[in-house]
């Protein structure tokens, strides 16, 4: 699946898709509007700094994880962001894409960060009533 580089703020910015707005406010008891879930320039360059071994294979899989949420979370350590969470098939891995809350002047959602997360982790935060199941 290749990333949907159309309405892009910035040349090397791309819009993912439309974030779930509807399973995330259900899930989480937010009251999200409806927008794009954009990874600027910045956050790929963090992203690939982060996780160097995984960036190649992960990045162009993000449509994928968005469209096919397993989880959506709030650990209350990052006040102003959320996290999804999803399956990469191909790879068998889970990834967490971190979402900031707040839409910005062009209606978009921005990626903070995107990187795997393994099976266990996201069990315990499972446990600890951090994570909610997408429905």
């Amino acid at each position: 699946m290749t990333l949907d580089r159309k309405h892009r703020s910035n040349p090397r910015d791309i819009v993912l898709g439309p974030l779930p707005v509807d399973a995330i406010n259900k899930a989480l008891g937010l009251e999200l509007e409806r927008g794009n879930l954009i990874l600027k320039f910045a956050a790929q360059v963090h992203a690939n700094k982060r996780h160097p071994k995984e960036y190649a294979s992960i990045f162009p899989k993000l449509t994928e994880v968005l469209s096919n949420c397993l989880y959506v979370g709030d650990d209350h350590k990052n006040h102003d962001k959320f996290e999804l969470i999803g399956k990469i098939h191909e790879l068998n891995q889970f990834i967490l894409i971190a979402i900031t809350i707040t839409i910005d002047e062009g209606g978009n959602y921005r990626v903070a960060s995107f990187y795997p997360v393994a099976k266990d982790k996201i069990q315990k935060r499972r446990e600890k009533g951090y994570l909610k199941i997408m429905t």
